[in-house]
């Protein structure tokens, strides 16, 4: 039986995931849209829960230490790192597919 790992997102993915949510429904005024991404969003997340190295590392940069791992939701692209020792994944950020997210990490 898989250990289940547990779930943290950072307070800056958590602000992330909010400006999405607004500029979409609001911005684009698309607000079905936005529900659907979050659900997809959530979907995503949750499948680490179980498979948390299943998806592509990200290069390192920066002199970052940590190793970051990608998934990639319509447009966006959800960046997480994984404790092992504790099981645990945490969602570090959520950036747009079209900007340059390597250089925010």
């Amino acid at each position: 039986m898989d250990t289940e790992y547990k779930l943290i997102f950072t307070a800056e993915s958590r602000n992330e995931i909010k400006k999405i949510y607004n500029y979409i429904s609001k911005e684009l005024y698309a607000e079905g849209a936005a529900k659907e991404l979050m659900e997809k969003i959530e979907e995503s997340v949750n499948n680490l829960k179980h498979f948390p190295f299943m998806h592509q590392k990200v290069d390192k940069y920066g002199g970052v230490n940590k190793e970051y791992r990608r998934v990639v939701v319509k447009n966006f692209i959800i960046i997480y790192d994984i404790e092992k020792d504790n099981k645990t994944v945490y969602i570090d950020h959520i950036f747009y597919g079209g900007s340059n997210y390597s250089n925010k990490i």
